[in-house]
């Protein structure tokens, strides 16, 4: 008696001539799934991006406290000046944003671009009548019993330079900016300096550490960020924050090019603000963190500089005005081989004392950013070969680390460079306890290759020996 055909039975396969064409058409199949899913995958990140910062959104409360702190292995706030235990940060700052009406009348900065640079300060609030004993208590804790709200109390424009271009007129020794144009860009540039001096002054440390933020960030988000970052670095430096005409709110993709120009356009004003910075007398060093986008109109001023100082033949000159001991690129958006020909080939990193660059696997936003450009790999997600192969071609190897951060933080793993505790802990022992890599400098990361370094989520991790570094 005939069997039913079973559900095997009524597979339909094909004869062996077609096997071949049925096999690339499965594949094709399966390839045409993926890319649908990688598409699919892409879109949903592009609807989420802008609702979400990808410099950081400044959040409500202030980031959770570094490992390093929580453990016990170093003080937060040793031996802070008087003046400097508050509840509230100041922040310098310099911007090229129009300014926004707002319905209070309060000065607000938008997306919109200005042909002028102002500066000013702002004052960042910690907490809602908190005690700086009870901010210092909260900011060690691994667990906090509340958060510390943290907001923009005030803006403060202190002075603004003329509008750019400058006109030029030609005269016997060649084409010169106006005397009377030229003079009061000096006395601008000269109170901005005065400002920082005087801040300077009351520092323990006689730094600027500049905060330049990415991608879709508003000012207030960016201050809060600098304010985030001199706070967990234990106040010693002077903070400043430069704030270009980001985040448009036109959507994504019109969004994201609206800000690829503005990061363009900001260059001309980033030269005269790091000018000014680098000339104020009484400044030894200066720090720069660089996020996202901001990376790209970073590098490219600076390279900028470079040149215009002479380059390479003038390198001793150049180190010696601008005094740039760290350059930190996190989560760089950024094309690797366009790194490689615009920075690299000119020897521009001869002029820094020390370049790191934050890199990690999981950041989805660059992930979205590399599958837009096509990329072979942006710099905040570059690997190690590619890096070893880059580094062959750097003139001072030693200058330049890579920290792999093998974290996840949030939706777009994108603003761990502070809202990781580990990789905020590395910021602190790289740039308050200037440490090189290495256990045995007291910097306990894992390394995997020359100047290719990794954190893990529970770093760091101390010996002894390790801890003992830091107090050296």
């Amino acid at each position: 008696m005939p069997q039913p055909e079973s559900p095997m039975m009524t597979l339909d396969v094909p004869p062996p001539g077609k096997r071949a064409s049925h096999l690339q058409s499965t594949r094709a199949i399966t390839m045409t799934r993926r890319r649908a899913a990688s598409i699919f995958r892409y879109a949903l990140i592009a609807l989420v991006l802008p609702f979400t910062t990808l410099g950081g959104c400044g959040p409500q409360q202030l980031i959770a406290t570094p490992n390093l702190y929580a453990s016990g292995a170093v003080p937060a706030f040793s031996e802070l000046p008087p003046a400097l235990q508050t509840d509230y940060v100041d922040v310098l700052f310099a911007t090229d944003r129009g300014i926004e009406k707002t319905e209070d009348e309060a000065l607000a900065y938008g997306a919109e671009r200005s042909p002028s640079l102002a500066f000013g300060i702002c004052r960042v609030k910690l907490g809602q009548g908190m005690s700086w004993d009870a901010i210092v208590a909260d900011s060690r804790a691994a667990r906090r019993q509340a958060g510390i709200p943290i907001t923009v109390e005030s803006i403060t424009e202190l002075g603004r330079l003329p509008a750019s271009p400058y006109p030029r007129e030609m005269g016997t020794d060649g084409p010169s900016i106006p005397l009377a144009l030229r003079e009061e860009i000096d006395r601008q540039v000269g109170a901005f300096q005065s400002e920082l001096a005087a801040l300077l002054r009351q520092s323990p440390r006689k730094e600027a550490l500049i905060f330049v933020h990415g991608f879709n960030n508003s000012f207030e988000d960016a201050v809060i960020r600098a304010a985030e970052l001199s706070h967990i670095l234990g106040r010693e430096f002077v903070p400043i924050m430069y704030s270009w005409p980001a985040g448009s709110g036109g959507g994504f993709l019109r969004g994201y090019q609206h800000d690829i120009e503005s990061a363009e356009f900001t260059i001309y004003h980033f030269k005269e603000f790091l000018r000014a910075v680098a000339d104020t007398p009484g400044l030894e060093r200066i720090h720069i963190l660089a996020h996202s986008r901001g990376n790209v109109m970073l590098t490219s001023a600076i390279r900028e500089i470079f040149l215009e100082e002479g380059g390479v033949p003038r390198v001793a000159d150049f180190r010696r005005r601008y005094k740039l001991h760290n350059v930190i690129l996190a989560a760089a958006d950024l094309d690797m081989e366009v790194a490689q020909q615009r920075v690299v080939a000119e020897g521009v990193g001869l002029g820094v004392e020390r370049i790191t660059i934050y890199i990690c696997a999981s950041d989805k936003a660059l992930d979205l950013s590399s599958w837009l450009f096509q990329s072979v790999a942006r710099l905040g997600q570059i690997q190690q070969k590619q890096f070893e192969a880059m580094s062959s071609k750097v003139q001072n190897r030693k200058a330049l680390t890579i920290i792999d951060a093998r974290v996840r933080d949030g939706l777009l793993t994108h603003s761990y460079f502070l809202d990781s505790p580990a990789v905020s802990s590395d910021l602190v022992l790289l740039i308050r306890f200037d440490r090189e890599p290495g256990a045995e400098h007291g910097r306990p990361l894992t390394n995997a290759t020359a100047n290719f370094w990794s954190i893990s989520p529970d770093y760091p991790k101390f010996g002894d020996t390790d801890a003992a570094q830091l107090d050296q």
